[in-house]
C-alpha cells in the first residue's frame, strides 16, 4: 500500500523535544477545550457515513505495518460504535493515490518541496470523488505527531492522559532544596510526546471536529537527563494506544471523556 496522504512530521527520538524548566509558580486554569466546530447536533443530523483515510505515522517505527493496522481497527470500531458507516481507509487511499499520479505527483523531485496547486487538486478531486461515488458526508484525517508534554514532579500531562517521566529502575530526583529561601522547587518542565490527532472534515473542505488523545512519553529522566525512550516501547503498548482513540472519539459518538 502506497497511499501518498503524507504530512511530514518528524519523529527523531533520539533528538526528540526535551525542555527542562524549573519553575516555581502556578498557571490560571484554561477554559475546558472544545472538540467541536459545528453544531453537535447539526453534526449528527447530516454526517452519517465517514471515510477515513489511512493513518499518517511517524517514520522510523520498528513496525509501521502493524501500527497501522492496530490504530485503524480501534477507529473504525469506534465509529461504527456510534453507529457511522464507514469507508474503509484502502479505498480512500486508492483514490488519493490515482489522483495523485494523474498529476504526476505533488513533491519536486528536485527539492522535495510540495507543489501546493497540485496538492490542492489532488485534495479536491479525492473530496469529490469520495462525495459522489462513495456517498460520504465527511473524511477523517488522523496522524500521529510529536507534541509537548508538560511534566511536573515524575508525571506529565498532555491530551487527556498522563505518564511516567521517571527512568524505569532508577529514582529521579523528585525536589530541588533551595534553603536560602525556605521553599522548595520542584523540577517541571516539558517534554517530548505522542498524540493522536484527528481532524473530520465535510467533503468541501469544512472542519467539523479537532480532537488529540495523548499516548505516551518518548522520553523519561535518570537522576535528571533525559533518556530516549526506546524504539522497541514506541507505540507497542496497546491498553494506552486504545484510550488514546477513546479521548480523542468519544466526545464524536456521544461518550463522556475516559477517567484517569
Amino acid at each position: 500500500m502506497r497511499y501518498g496522504i503524507r504530512f511530514g512530521f518528524a519523529f527523531a527520538l533520539g533528538l526528540a523535544l526535551v525542555v527542562v524548566a524549573f519553575i516555581g509558580t502556578g498557571c490560571a486554569k484554561s477554559p475546558p477545550y472544545s472538540p467541536w466546530r459545528v453544531d453537535q447536533q447539526q453534526f449528527h443530523q447530516t454526517i452519517k457515513t465517514i471515510a477515513l483515510a489511512p493513518i499518517t505515522l511517524p517514520e522510523s517505527l520498528d513496525d509501521p505495518d502493524a501500527v497501522r493496522a492496530e490504530f485503524e481497527s480501534l477507529i473504525e470500531a469506534k465509529l461504527r460504535e456510534g453507529g457511522l458507516v464507514i469507508v474503509p481507509p484502502e479505498e480512500v487511499g486508492e483514490i488519493w493515490d490515482r489522483e495523485m499520479d494523474a498529476v504526476g505527483g505533488f513533491y519536486d523531485p528536485a527539492t522535495g518541496k510540495r507543489d501546493e496547486a497540485k496538492y490542492h487538486t489532488v485534495r479536491q478531486n479525492t473530496l469529490s470523488e469520495l462525495r459522489e461515488t462513495c456517498r460520504a458526508d465527511a473524511v477523517m484525517w488522523t496522524f500521529i505527531q510529536v507534541v509537548e508534554a508538560e511534566w511536573s514532579g515524575t508525571t506529565a500531562t498532555w491530551d487527556g492522559t498522563t505518564d511516567s517521566v521517571k527512568s524505569r529502575g532508577r529514582q529521579m530526583k523528585e525536589a530541588l532544596p533551595f534553603a536560602m529561601m525556605g521553599v522548595s522547587v520542584s523540577y517541571s518542565g516539558s517534554v517530548g510526546a505522542l498524540s493522536l490527532i484527528v481532524t473530520v472534515e465535510d467533503c468541501h473542505d469544512t472542519v467539523l471536529y479537532n480532537n488529540r488523545g495523548g499516548i505516551q512519553v518518548i522520553a523519561r529522566f535518570l537522576n535528571g537527563d533525559p533518556i530516549p525512550v526506546p524504539a522497541s516501547e514506541i507505540l507497542t503498548n496497546a491498553e494506552r494506544n486504545a484510550a488514546s482513540v477513546d479521548i480523542a472519539l468519544n466526545p464524536l459518538i456521544g461518550k463522556s471523556p475516559p477517567e484517569d
